[in-house]
């Protein structure tokens, strides 16, 4: 039924405006041209400003965001602003702004209004909806996992006193990076699904649009304002974000690796010269950001995740192969490797070379190999990162041009002791309500823990990476267990 009403309005649509209704003074309400969300445009707009100023003196703009996003998430076909007497010449500036700077509008596929036609107001906003989520319960389901995906970045950083925004600009472009994966398969089916926010948050697979708009809303959830830049002519979008009340742009989708802990950082705080020299060679985007503080910053001879640690980051220079603090440039020790990459398990820090992983503790100030990768005569080892007690290596082979990856399980012991549970087989990693097996309930039921419903758990089972907390980590783990991602449950 619902294909039909679609095929409908969207030949009535190809005609042009029809009647809707006729109010009992005669006046003929008609709905307009429906507008498409446009993958890439050549605009040098920042969106949320022009829709402020346009709609300043009808709205106010975060009250009139919540009326219409709460009829987004509901998925409501018709959304009634009649009390705004929106003029509907502004309706460019309105669509334009969920379409480009409202990251959880991420189910929209096109927007228009009714009006009366003797008044030109818009009275309703309509929506279509893209089909993963033109339902309420479709759109709240993607919405916490999208949330949750977000927080699982956020940790440590949301909150924290200790960063400045320049810190938090940086640990979350590369946290971004390492977290999603530019999705080529979707690509090829134009699934709407990797344009989004949700994709890149929510399932850890978008394209640019999709990296954009998630680094949009990452950085909203740290008070950092920045909107969506995008060139048709080089059918890409990016970021532009403020920084000490100055532009910069930032282009999370072409640092971003395909190899483990690996994040370039040539296109982090840009200015326009600086962003063209990297292959943004066209002219039809916003080049408003002219600072070149950082056009040659030293992150630049990085090409792994920093990592924050203590409330301390830390990053390798490639460069002068070297681990260093971020906060004096420090030295702490020598890193042999061109494709060495940088982790941590939540007390030492853990770095790669060419075929070794160490441990460097930060309280001796002292490296250790812990584990020493096997590689054939052609072979290198290109990445590594380590979660969920295991260290993951990217192995590449110049022959062949092809990768592999291995896992070592590895949990380093501080207190010296014996940590295991001979109860442990007793109890099923995920299965958080005991039925015996790991599914959609089991998730729900986290979710709703986590919230901080009056929900009854087994507590045990999931604290699915064995932490001995129960946390966002086990959610966003048991996501991606249930979403089939390579992750294995403690």
């Amino acid at each position: 039924m619902k294909k039909f009403i679609s095929l409908v309005l969207a030949f009535m649509l190809i005609v042009g405006f029809f009647s809707v209704s006729v109010s009992a003074q005669g006046d003929i309400m008609v709905m307009g041209q429906m507008r498409s969300k446009k993958l890439y445009r050549a605009s040098a707009t920042n969106h949320k400003q022009t829709a402020k100023n346009a709609l300043s003196k009808y709205v106010d703009l975060d009250e009139f965001t919540v009326r219409v996003l709460s009829g987004i998430s509901d998925c409501k076909s018709n959304i009634d602003v009649s009390k705004y007497n929106i003029p509907t010449s502004l309706l460019d500036a309105i669509t334009d702004y969920f379409f480009y700077g409202v990251p959880e509008a991420f189910n929209i596929e096109q927007m228009g209004c009714t009006f009366y036609t003797n008044k030109n107001n818009i009275v309703d906003i309509t929506v279509f909806y893209n089909s993963f989520a033109d339902t309420a319960s479709e759109y709240d389901e993607c919405y916490s996992k999208m949330v949750y995906g977000a927080e699982y970045i956020l940790q440590d950083i949301k909150g924290n006193a200790n960063l400045n925004d320049e810190q938090k600009l940086l640990l979350l472009h590369d946290r971004l990076a390492i977290w999603n994966m530019y999705d080529y398969d979707r690509l090829e089916t134009n699934d709407p699904i990797i344009y989004t926010a949700y994709g890149a948050l929510g399932e850890g697979a978008s394209v640019c649009q999709g990296y954009a708009m998630a680094y949009m809303y990452l950085l909203r959830q740290v008070g950092i304002e920045s909107y969506y830049c995008s060139s048709e002519d080089l059918c890409h979008g990016w970021n532009i974000v403020f920084l000490n009340g100055k532009k910069y742009h930032v282009d999370v989708t072409w640092d971003d690796f395909d190899t483990y802990g690996e994040v370039k950082h040539d296109n982090f705080l840009r200015s326009s010269n600086g962003i063209y020299a990297t292959g943004h060679d066209k002219y039809d985007y916003d080049t408003t950001p002219t600072d070149t503080k950082y056009d040659s910053y030293y992150w630049q001879d990085s090409n792994a995740e920093f990592q924050l640690l203590n409330n301390e980051i830390f990053y390798i220079d490639h460069n002068d192969k070297k681990l260093k603090r971020y906060s004096d440039k420090k030295a702490l020790c020598s890193v042999d490797g061109s494709y060495s990459t940088l982790a941590n398990d939540g007390r030492s820090l853990i770095y790669s070379s060419n075929d070794k992983i160490y441990r460097f503790d930060l309280s001796t100030n002292k490296s250790e190999t812990i584990y020493t990768v096997q590689l054939g005569s052609d072979e290198i080892l290109c990445g590594m990162e380590y979660w969920l007690d295991e260290i993951h290596c990217m192995i590449y082979d110049f022959e062949t041009s092809a990768y592999r990856v291995i896992s070592q399980p590895y949990k380093y012991d501080y207190n010296d002791d014996d940590t295991g549970n001979e109860d442990d087989e007793m109890n099923v990693p995920g299965d958080s309500n005991s039925d015996g097996s790991i599914d959609n309930k089991d998730y729900a039921l986290l979710m709703q823990y986590l919230n901080g419903w009056a929900v009854t758990i087994v507590a045990e089972s999931s604290d699915v990476n064995a932490d001995g907390s129960i946390d966002n980590k086990d959610y966003a783990l048991l996501m991606q267990y249930l979403n089939d991602w390579d992750v294995v449950l403690r």
